[in-house]
Formats: structure tokens, C-alpha cells, sequence
């Protein structure tokens, strides 16, 4: 288990270092400005790195010393007795209202660009338990961790299920939680399992379209596991959503790198399939600045037919730093703030977003980071 441990952190760190050269980005509150995120397209070295670790990690969980929690679920997989239900949580959840979701993603380690323009070169995120509980309060849809830049691990994933089940029988009761990660290989979805999560992404670009369709398969009717089907923007987008959408349903796409127009011509090849079951999910990551600039983008999207949106950053940019040292710690209550904010029915057409107010506790009007100013 400890070789295992350091696999995934050596394996963290080359994703962190090769992450520039996938030239990812991000949805952005303005037309022509985009943003950086490790989660969209990804470049080959990081996908062979990918490959390989899934490789070695199989062959480890099937040795004698392996992990056999994670080769007993292989095991059943192969046999058929696995027994897990085809999952619709999160996506019944998605589609059940139009109120636009919001699914929060927690990651020890950060590449954001606004901590990078606060010149923040040593930051403290809050530990995962406090928020993921923040997160439910604060009426979030899911609760994904990153399993890749984010330094995640497998006893991170039990953790947040762990503190998630705490809410069993309260109202809001336990989220979903999403194992965040580029998965190439069956292994991956093993150890989700293993882990508890009860949902996966899948990467396009990853991927390739066959091979992406062998993983949903098995995710779904094998292992139990709900399915995020990441897009990343390219310039054939119809061209690559018509057939992602052609593999069935329930079907939750989550586009990174997507413009706002973009997202506005995906939504209308979705509104022309045949398919009914699918559910919309942009990833909008951290503005360089210390404003809400990203709930008015959530509001837009809500108003274009997206479902949710994905965040990540935005959620530990609000903070302080710590007495008269550079260690810049986030602050947990404006989680609440910054969620609250984006699912609020404000129309970015008659108001707007903004980070005038940043302290305060509980969940009066002082919380809101996303005052409206009319």
C-alpha cells in the first residue's frame, strides 16, 4: 500500500509538470477569455504516463501484497457478481429542476491563477472534512474530488464518503461523491469502487471514442458507477458531441474549454438528438481576481439550458493571509457564499455579481459573496 501511495503522488507531480502542455482551458465570464485548467484536454505524455501507472497498479493490486479490497472488485467484475445497480443519482438530480446545480470539486493542491495574481506563493485549503460538510450545507449537487492535479487519494475518496454519510437521514442528506480522474484503464474504476465513490469522469481526448464507450459500458453495467463524459472545446464540436451522445443514456457531458457561445451550440446539438437523457454540466474555474465575476457566468449558462456547473478553484479563492507571513489560508464559510451565489435566480441581464462582501457567518445577507446590484 505504501509503493501504492507513492505511485500516485510521483504520478501527481509528472501530471502537474506536463499539465502546460496540454494547453487546456476553461469557460470564462468574458467572450474571448479563457482560463487555464488541468482538466481539459490532455496531452499525450500525460496520457501515456497515465497508461503506464494503470499498468503497474494492476499488476501491484494483483499480487500477493496487493490491496484486496480493490482485487476483490475485480474479481466480481470479471464474474459478473458484482451486483451494483446502474446509478441515476446525480443525474435525476441534475434534471429534476431548473434550477442551475452547482457540483463542487475539493483539491489539496492548486494552480490558480487568481491565487497566481494575488502573488500567493504558499496557500493552506481547508481540510477535506470540513469541506465537504460545507459543501452539502451549502446545497451543492455532488462533491468530486481530483484524483490528478488535485493530489487526491484513494483514502481521501473513503474519507469524503466517510464524513458524507454523517448526513444520513438529515436534510440535505449525504452527496454523491466523484472519483475526479483520467481514467485509461478497468483498474480505475475498480478502485473507485473500492473507494465507495459513486461516480467517474471519463476523458474524450483521453479516451478516443471506442475505447471511451468500452470504459462507459463497464462504469455502468459493471461496476455501478455513474458517468461524467468529459468534452474538451476543439473545432469540430458537433462532430465530436453527435456521436459521445449516440452511446446512450443517462448521459451527463461536462465541457471544459468551452466559450459561451460554444456552450450555446452544444446545448443545441443535445436539444436535435434523439437522446432525451442527457444533462449538461460546464467546468468554470477561478477569474485572476478577488470577485465573483464567476457566479454572473453561472447565470448565463443556467439561462443558455446548462444543467450545472463544475468548480474548483473558486471555492478557496476568497481568504486572508495568516499574520504577517505570506501563507494565504481560505476561508470554509465562503464556500457556502460562492455556491449560494451561483444557484441564485439572479439574471445576468438585470444584475450582477460581486465580491464586495466576504466576511461574515451563518447565512444572513453579509455571507453572500455575490451581492446583487441592481
Amino acid at each position: 500500500k505504501t509503493m501504492s501511495v507513492q505511485l500516485q503522488k510521483a504520478l501527481q507531480l509528472l501530471l502537474l509538470l506536463l499539465a502546460p502542455l496540454a494547453s487546456p482551458f476553461v469557460v470564462a465570464p468574458k467572450g474571448g477569455s479563457r482560463v487555464p485548467s488541468s482538466l481539459c484536454a490532455i496531452g499525450v505524455l500525460a496520457r501515456k504516463a497515465k497508461e503506464a501507472a494503470a499498468k503497474r497498479r494492476r499488476e501491484e493490486v494483483l499480487s500477493s501484497e496487493g490491496d484486496s479490497a480493490i482485487a476483490e472488485v475485480l474479481r466480481k467484475a470479471e464474474e459478473g457478481t458484482l451486483k451494483r445497480e446502474a446509478p441515476r443519482e446525480i443525474f435525476e438530480k441534475l434534471k429534476q429542476t431548473k434550477a442551475l446545480q452547482v457540483i463542487t470539486e475539493y483539491q489539496k493542491t492548486s494552480t490558480s491563477s487568481a491565487l497566481r495574481a494575488a502573488k500567493v506563493e504558499d496557500y493552506e485549503i481547508p481540510p477535506l472534512s470540513i469541506v465537504s460538510a460545507e459543501c452539502r450545507r451549502a446545497g451543492a449537487a455532488a462533491f468530486a474530488l481530483n484524483m490528478g492535479t488535485g493530489g487526491c487519494l484513494e483514502e481521501d475518496v473513503r474519507s469524503a464518503v466517510q464524513e458524507q454519510s454523517t448526513a444520513r437521514g438529515d436534510y440535505p442528506g449525504p452527496l454523491p461523491v466523484i472519483w475526479n480522474d483520467v481514467v485509461v484503464d478497468e483498474i480505475q474504476l475498480a478502485e473507485a469502487v473500492a473507494s465507495e465513490a459513486g461516480a467517474v469522469t471519463l476523458h474524450l481526448d483521453a479516451l478516443g471514442l471506442s475505447k471511451l464507450a468500452a470504459l462507459l459500458e463497464k462504469a455502468r453495467r459493471i461496476y455501478g458507477l455513474e458517468t461524467f463524459v468529459s468534452v474538451a472545446k476543439e473545432d469540430d464540436l458537433i462532430d465530436r458531441l453527435r456521436p459521445v451522445l449516440d452511446l446512450g443514456g443517462p448521459q451527463i457531458l461536462l465541457l471544459t474549454g468551452f466559450t459561451k457561445e460554444d456552450v450555446d451550440l452544444a446545448a443545441g446539438v443535445v436539444r436535435d438528438s434523439s437522446s432525451s437523457d442527457v444533462a449538461i454540466v460546464v467546468k468554470v474555474d477561478a477569474e485572476d481576481n478577488q470577485g465573483l465575476d464567476e457566479a454572473e457566468l453561472a447565470w448565463q449558462l443556467r439561462d443558455a439550458g446548462v444543467d450545472a456547473v463544475w468548480v474548483g478553484d473558486v471555492l478557496f479563492k476568497f481568504g486572508s493571509f495568516a499574520g504577517s507571513g505570506s501563507l494565504y489560508a481560505s476561508n470554509p464559510s465562503s464556500i457556502t457564499s460562492v455556491v449560494k451565489a451561483m444557484r441564485s435566480k439572479a439574471s445576468a441581464a438585470f444584475a450582477r455579481a460581486s465580491g464586495a462582501s466576504f466576511s461574515g457567518k451563518g447565512e444572513g445577507a453579509k455571507e453572500y459573496l455575490g451581492d446583487l446590484l441592481m
